[in-house]
């Protein structure tokens, strides 16, 4: 979704596997939050990196990006749980305008592709991140 100077985007975690990127490039958390604000209910651990190869999609697992889309390349990753409970959701503020790209996996997908069907401001990229399954964090 592009272009308003505050937007709010409420978006609500059935399933876990899906990860959001706000692109703002090499940022660190404190001049991160001047920009955007995420907040999530109920409240977990989280975290944000850059967008980059071998970057971490979760913060308690080890899943990582091995392909990135150039187009996503050094953009704000927020890294989450991977598995919130049902019902979770998940508010983001932006102070600034961006691009945030909302992405999850085609085969446990949540019902998202019907959610976003429905959700005309939002477009359909074709080249997607894909990730690599590795040694879990924590449980």
């Amino acid at each position: 979704m592009k272009g308003k100077t505050k937007l709010i985007a409420i978006l609500f975690f059935f399933v876990s596997l899906a990860t959001i990127l706000i692109l703002y490039t090499n940022e660190n958390r404190t001049r991160t939050e001047a920009k955007v604000r995420v907040s999530a209910t109920p409240y977990f651990s989280y975290s944000y990196d850059t967008m980059k190869t071998g970057v971490i999609q979760h913060v308690d697992r080890g899943y990582t990006y091995d392909y990135i889309p150039a187009e996503l390349e050094n953009g704000l990753l927020f890294q989450g749980i991977h598995r919130p409970v049902q019902g979770t959701s998940i508010l983001v503020e932006l102070f600034r305008p961006a691009t945030i790209y909302f992405f999850f996996q085609n085969t446990w997908d949540g019902g998202y592709p019907e959610i976003f069907s429905n959700l005309k401001e939002w477009e359909k990229c074709t080249d997607t991140p894909n990730m690599t399954s590795t040694i879990e964090i924590t449980d």
